[in-house]
């Protein structure tokens, strides 16, 4: 397969500069695989052993840039929660710089260079003030031992122990056309996002949601979906006509144009906080994500 473009980041797709015009994505819509709105779950409730109830905890952000800063009540609980990460991220330390190709800028002759990944945030996703771990790891190494996959893996900390709430494999990669992401929360109604950009023959858009609840680990169920002919490109907005190599899919059913950008406007109140993103600069200058060297003195720092 055709290697991956040295940086796609530069061209944002469609569905992204439109969310970010609009401050960002959400749905607001009542089914079983939708998105509904609903009080954050307890701790209690968050998960059990025969089935999960969710992840919806608003994000306090805790990162290297310091813009926010997830607050455990508890000095023992808090110190036991952050070792927890620590020895985690030190023990994963090859996979998680094993993914290399997240960020790309250019040197002085404006030629493309590899950027230092920023893979990990550390936030409190249910709002009950304990943070959970979010990091990007690499898998599928070829033999030169390199990593062509990168996975998303959500973790928090209960009962003593660190639980895997959610998995997404295969959020970026380096084969075909590459792939696009970005990770963040709603504030106003606690929700996680994922928007994943694929490109190759044809450029497909989809926006994720976390799930309220299933079995752990979570899997993140498709909300809405744009294709479209990556020569011609995508659309900003539904103010033209569909053309024929277009289409739209909300909840896993075609629908037209108007009413899919219609969706995506209504989220534009959700007041999104990025967590994770390969996007470059544009969104990435508000994300709340660490480098996994920062993460580990920001978490050092903590105990």
């Amino acid at each position: 397969m055709k290697k991956k473009k040295i940086n796609p980041r530069k061209a944002l797709a469609p569905l992204s500069l439109l969310l970010l015009s609009l401050s960002l994505l959400s749905c607001g819509k009542k089914t079983e695989k939708k998105e509904t709105a609903s009080q954050a779950p307890s701790v209690s409730e968050k998960r059990t052993e025969t089935g999960s109830t969710a992840v919806q905890k608003e994000t306090a952000t805790a990162s290297a840039a310091q813009k926010e800063t997830p607050t455990v009540k508890d000095t023992s609980q808090e110190n036991a929660v952050y070792s927890a990460y620590l020895d985690f991220l030190e023990k994963k330390e090859k996979d998680i710089r094993a993914y290399t190709w997240q960020r790309y800028g250019e040197d002085k002759d404006r030629a493309p260079i590899s950027l230092e990944t920023k893979g990990i945030a550390i936030q409190d996703v249910y709002g009950d003030s304990t943070p959970e771990l979010l990091l990007m790891e690499g898998s599928h190494y070829e033999q030169d031992g390199k990593a062509i996959h990168a996975d998303l893996h959500i973790y928090t900390y209960e009962k003593g122990k660190m639980v895997e709430v959610a998995i997404k494999e295969n959020l970026d990669y380096q084969v075909g056309g590459g792939a696009l992401y970005k990770i963040f929360l709603t504030k106003k109604d606690k929700r996680l996002y994922l928007v994943q950009t694929d490109y190759d023959a044809e450029n497909t858009e989809n926006l994720f949601l976390l799930p309220s609840s299933g079995n752990l680990p979570l899997t993140f169920d498709l909300q809405a979906s744009y294709t479209y002919d990556p020569e011609i490109g995508g659309e900003e907005n539904g103010d033209k006509p569909a053309r024929e190599d277009e289409k739209f899919t909300l909840y896993d059913k075609p629908i037209d144009k108007k009413s899919y950008f219609s969706f995506l406007n209504r989220i534009q109140e959700r007041d999104p906080l990025y967590l994770i993103t390969n996007y470059g600069e544009g969104v990435e200058k508000d994300s709340v994500a660490m480098s996994y060297q920062d993460a580990v003195t920001y978490l050092k720092n903590k105990k």
